[in-house]
């Protein structure tokens, strides 16, 4: 857990680390950008394992407090030993982390913003159950399976299907996909089925970070859907 190897990630920092190497020339800019970058991240680090000690951790403050004033003031001090780096150099690896953290800041808002926006025209699932059995639509054979991160909605490619062709499968599948912490998932906890009844069946499909997800092969152990 905590490390992934990418062969197209690894070839990628090897590359960028012989363009560094190649564009500061000497190794005295090298080790100036190295100094800032290992002292800021020292930094940075202790300032999140605070925000864990008080918040995951949940230590009392006479122990919390000057543990991490005594950390703080140690990595305060490497880092603003390194500040006149910056001028030599060290003002890489400032730049390339103000980038990065602004790609991944806009990627999570842009995400939180994409998720919010379907959630206010989402429908509870078990309303949405309700109804079907109110007014049941024509079901037609077969098994129509829909991807969706939610749980406890319904997927809005299923309301759409079944406002344009008016009609339902008589097995349909709510498929979500499960990543977890684990490197790999053993097949007995690959998936969990569970059935609403009236052909609605809920399929949470289990995947290690290291696998990669084969859906129908996983399908085809919940003895629902034959591919």
């Amino acid at each position: 857990q905590g490390q992934i190897y990418i062969g197209g990630v690894n070839w990628a920092l090897m590359v960028g680390v012989v363009l560094l190497v190649l564009g500061f020339e000497s190794s005295a800019s090298l080790a100036a950008a190295y100094g800032v970058a290992v002292t800021g991240t020292m930094l940075i680090t202790t300032l999140l394992m605070g925000v864990v000690i008080w918040r995951l951790w949940k230590w009392p403050l006479w122990l919390g407090v000057p543990f991490f004033c005594v950390m703080l003031a140690v990595d305060s001090l490497f880092f603003a030993a390194n500040l006149p780096k910056v001028i030599q150099g060290g003002a890489f690896p400032v730049i390339a982390g103000i980038v990065i953290f602004i790609l991944m800041s806009t990627w999570k808002r842009g995400r939180q913003l994409l998720v919010e926006r379907l959630d206010e025209g989402s429908l509870p699932l078990s309303v949405f159950i309700s109804s079907m059995r109110v007014q049941p639509p024509h079901r037609v054979q077969g098994t129509a399976v829909f991807l969706t991160a939610r749980t406890d909605a319904v997927p809005h490619a299923l309301l759409h299907n079944l406002l344009h062709n008016q009609v339902l499968h008589e097995q349909v599948v709510l498929l979500t996909v499960v990543n977890e912490d684990s490197p790999r998932v053993s097949p007995d906890r690959r998936f969990e089925v569970e059935a609403y009844g009236d052909g609605f069946f809920r399929v949470l499909l289990h995947f290690g970070f290291m696998e990669d997800p084969d859906i129908p092969a996983a399908l085809r152990l919940c003895h629902l859907i034959d591919l």
